[in-house]
C-alpha cells in the first residue's frame, strides 16, 4: 500500500465506504499518514489522505475534526462496495471491531474459515462477518507452534453480520446467521 500525493491522484470516482473507531492519533497503519487536501464540507474543517493498494485498487481517509468527536471516514471505489471496505480493513490491518458504521445498504460479505491438516483433511474452523476478520484470526492461529494451513472461502447463503450501535461510537456485534 503507498499513499498517493494529492497531485498524482486521477483515479477513479470515491464513494463513501464506513466510518472507523479511530483517530490519527490511533490509526497505525505501518507509514505515516500526510493529511492533505483541507477543506470545509458538511461536517466541519476535513484533511484528506488518498492510498492504492497491491491490487491497484484505491482508498481514501477523511479526517473530521470535530473537536472532541473527530472522525475518520474512509471512502472506496465504487462498484462493490462491500468487498472494497473488506480490502481497506485488511489493507490498514483493521478488522470489523474497527468500525464504527458502513454506508447505508453496505453488508460485508460473510466467510468461511478452513483449516487444513497435515494429512489433507479439512476442518471448519468458524464463520466470520468478513475476509478482515477471518484474515485476523488466521495469523493468531498460526501463532501457535503447530503449523497448519489455513484458507477462506465465501459463504453463500447467510452468515454472521454486524449490528452497528445507535451512536456509531463503539465497535459492532456479531449477529450469528
Amino acid at each position: 500500500m503507498r499513499q498517493v500525493p494529492e497531485n498524482e491522484f486521477s483515479g477513479p470516482a470515491l464513494t463513501e465506504g464506513g466510518g472507523l473507531l479511530h483517530t490519527p492519533a490511533t490509526l497505525s497503519i505501518g507509514q505515516p499518514i500526510e493529511w492533505e487536501s483541507y477543506m470545509e464540507d458538511g461536517l466541519g474543517p476535513a484533511k484528506m489522505a488518498v492510498f492504492e493498494m497491491a491490487k491497484g485498487s484505491y482508498f481514501s481517509i477523511q479526517y473530521v475534526e470535530l473537536g472532541p468527536k473527530d472522525a475518520l471516514i474512509f471512502y472506496v471505489m465504487r462498484g462493490d462496495v462491500a468487498q472494497h471496505a473488506d480490502d481497506v480493513l485488511m489493507a490498514l490491518g483493521l478488522t470489523s471491531r474497527d468500525l464504527g458504521w458502513l454506508a447505508d445498504g453496505v453488508q460485508l460479505k460473510p466467510v468461511h474459515l478452513i483449516r487444513q491438516d497435515d494429512n489433507g483433511v479439512q476442518f471448519h474452523a468458524g464463520d466470520f462477518p468478513c475476509r478482515a476478520d477471518a484474515e485476523a484470526a488466521i495469523v493468531r492461529l498460526a501463532a501457535g507452534a503447530h503449523k497448519q494451513a489455513y484458507f477462506v472461502e465465501p459463504i453463500t447463503g447467510k452468515g454472521p453480520s454486524l449490528r452497528f450501535s445507535d451512536d456509531f461510537r463503539s465497535p459492532p456485534s456479531i449477529v450469528p446467521e
